[in-house]
């Protein structure tokens, strides 16, 4: 019988397509919000541990190099979008060492400080270039993933759509606590 056998297929093919979807599902922006984001494990120079703030405010988790010179002109814009947009801002600087750490602390002059972090963080979160930022949402969701030179308003418009709609399932939450329910005694409701 000539043709393609169903062993063949589903060793050389079918195995194979499904590997491929899910790598892309676990990189790809489109599908970031399937997955947790990682536990973060980035440390101050004192040693003080960061993590994602349990708060009710998304959070960017932003990966820098310090030899990276977009990443520093990123981490200024952002530095204002924490100020103007209410949204946490964690830099780190996976598999840096200490000194290099502060070097970018003491240059920027920021109020913002810059965290260190292990290599093992960069494949954990998905980082294979630099600058790489996360939307992480309260619920600690993925919400978005950029790569590369990041346009700022590009970010901006993520975070405001992200509180447009909190807004909105605040107020959905609001009205749901505001209807009455009939009262009702007897069988026989008011």
């Amino acid at each position: 019988m000539h043709g393609i056998s169903r062993g063949y297929l589903l060793k050389y093919v079918y195995i194979p397509l499904v590997f491929i979807i899910m790598v892309y599902m676990l990189v790809s922006p489109a599908f970031a919000s399937f997955r947790r984001a990682p536990e973060l494990r980035a440390y101050s120079l004192q040693g003080e541990v960061q993590e994602i703030p349990n708060s009710n405010t998304p959070t960017l988790v932003f990966f820098l190099s310090p030899d990276c010179l977009t990443c520093l002109a990123d981490l200024v814009d952002l530095h204002s979008l924490k100020t103007e947009h209410d949204v946490e801002v964690i830099s780190v600087c996976a598999g840096c060492d200490w000194r290099e750490v502060r070097n970018l602390n003491n240059s920027l002059g920021l109020d913002m400080e810059i965290m260190m972090g292990k290599n093992i963080l960069r494949p954990e979160w998905g980082v294979w270039e630099y600058p790489t930022i996360f939307l992480v949402s309260p619920n600690n969701r993925v919400l978005d993933k950029w790569e590369g030179e990041i346009q700022k308003n590009v970010v901006v418009e993520e975070v405001e759509t992200f509180w447009e709609k909190e807004l909105a399932n605040r107020s959905r939450e609001s009205r749901r606590d505001r209807v009455s329910l009939p009262s009702c005694t007897d069988g026989i409701c008011y």
